[in-house]
């Protein structure tokens, strides 16, 4: 990576390796490869994808190597997806304490909310104490920044930065009348539980008399118990034969399944943001989805999109039946996408108001 003794050093901290095609390492990655472009000295710690009991026990002995490592390196700053935090709220502390190295936390989501009872309010308090300890915490939405404020209280170090929205399909889509027998559907999205795949597999169970195709593109080894659970369904209502797994596709592949599909479906249980939704805005998609999280920050209800409630089938099939079935509104939210889609905020823009922060947690003479 490019040197320049002139800037702060900073180590980057992520949960698995950058590569992963979760929204929270395409982040990740997009910052780094900025930061480099700026002239930053910069190293990558990768850490194990724990659940959040298991991350915090394993944090144990994580947290005085990762000391260990800023100490003898010298880094100025150390940016932390905010994931890895339950195995890093000792070394964030230490970080609080000693003052030496400033600390950046991106957050994507909070993790305690996913942790059910007992351990619930143990996971609030930790993520509570790691969070507060940054001198700069990054929140990917408004949503995120209010949920943030909840935990925390203090604004004033919270700042926003959106993922950024990119073209991935490149070719031109052309307006075609389609049958409803004839259209395609598509899903992008890791196979986990909060991606709400399931309610869609339930929502096409309950649309026999269309004979709609379903493309799932996405990672469906994630979660493979739950992806389990998501191919026995299809199979028990019958509709295994109108759903296509695809597993993870290459960027240009991607574009392809943008380009072929005429309704995008985004079922998410929740968002801190949702960087697919923008990618279907491009591609001139009509939209359906949750109204839950940051989602309502991107996608405009009525306009572009038909939004329903999480975890209710009977509401997305409705919703897809309209879409399928009046081409008309297919026509106009797929025109209101392409158009909504400009306003979104690119990744350029995204990291320079995260590079822009630096300045505020750097003494001025490793700016």
């Amino acid at each position: 990576m490019p040197v320049n003794s002139g800037k702060a050093s900073i180590l980057i901290v992520i949960p698995g390796e950058i590569t992963r095609s979760t929204g929270g390492s395409i982040y990740d990655k997009k910052l780094a490869d900025y930061l480099v472009a700026q002239g930053y000295r910069l190293e990558i710690a990768s850490l194990p994808d724990l659940p959040f009991l298991a991350s915090l026990i394993a944090g144990v002995f994580i947290s005085p190597r990762l000391l260990l490592r800023v100490m003898k390196t010298r880094h100025d700053i150390v940016i932390e997806d905010g994931w890895v935090q339950p195995a890093l709220v000792l070394f964030n502390m230490a970080c609080r304490l000693t003052g030496r190295t400033r600390l950046l936390l991106i957050v994507h989501q909070l993790r305690w909310q996913g942790v059910s009872p007992p351990f619930t309010f143990l996971a609030r308090m930790v993520e509570k104490t790691s969070v507060r300890s940054a001198d700069l915490i990054v929140a990917v939405s408004r949503f995120m920044k209010n949920q943030l404020e909840q935990l925390v209280g203090d604004s004033e170090r919270i700042i926003i930065a959106p993922p950024g929205s990119e073209v991935v399909s490149r070719s031109t889509r052309k307006w075609i009348e389609k049958d409803e027998t004839s259209l395609r559907l598509l899903f992008v999205g890791n196979c986990t539980r909060l991606k709400g795949l399931i309610y869609l597999i339930r929502a096409l169970g309950l649309l026999n008399e269309l004979a709609l195709k379903l493309d799932v593109v996405g990672d469906i080894r994630f979660d493979p118990r739950y992806f389990d659970r998501v191919r026995r369904l299809a199979n028990r209502l019958k509709v295994d034969d109108r759903i296509t797994f695809h597993g993870l596709v290459t960027h240009k592949q991607l574009g392809l399944f943008y380009s072929k599909a005429d309704i995008f479906t985004f079922p998410s249980l929740y968002e801190g943001y949702g960087i697919v939704l923008g990618e279907a805005m491009h591609a001139g998609l009509a939209i359906i989805t949750t109204r839950v999280g940051s989602i309502g920050e991107i996608v405009q209800e009525g306009e572009n999109a038909l939004v329903v409630p999480t975890a209710d089938s009977e509401a997305l099939a409705a919703a897809i039946r309209t879409l399928v079935t009046d081409a008309s509104i297919r026509r106009r939210f797929g025109e209101k996408s392409r158009e909504l889609a400009e306003l979104l905020p690119t990744w350029r823009q995204t990291c320079e108001a995260i590079s822009d922060s630096l300045g505020d947690i750097l003494p001025e003479n490793r700016v």
